[in-house]
């Protein structure tokens, strides 16, 4: 796990996120779970990104914060 989080923007303006700046190497999501709420968007990006890095889909949880999948 984690010991600390840090929380940036996606993106600013019109600029889509680079999110490959943002996530963890793919080691360091190891048996991580993943929660993901809203915009869909994003919700979409970043599980694409996480699958690439190889978070399986049962670690991969997203919706609204009353509701996780």
């Amino acid at each position: 796990m984690f010991s600390s989080a840090t929380f940036a923007p996606l993106a600013t303006g019109s600029a889509p996120a680079d999110l490959d700046s943002l996530l963890p190497v793919a080691p360091a999501l190891a048996g991580i779970e993943c929660y993901l709420c809203d915009p869909p968007a994003m919700i979409a990006a970043v599980r694409l990104s996480l699958r690439k890095r190889g978070v399986t889909p049962r670690h991969i949880h997203f919706g609204n914060p009353s509701g996780f999948r």
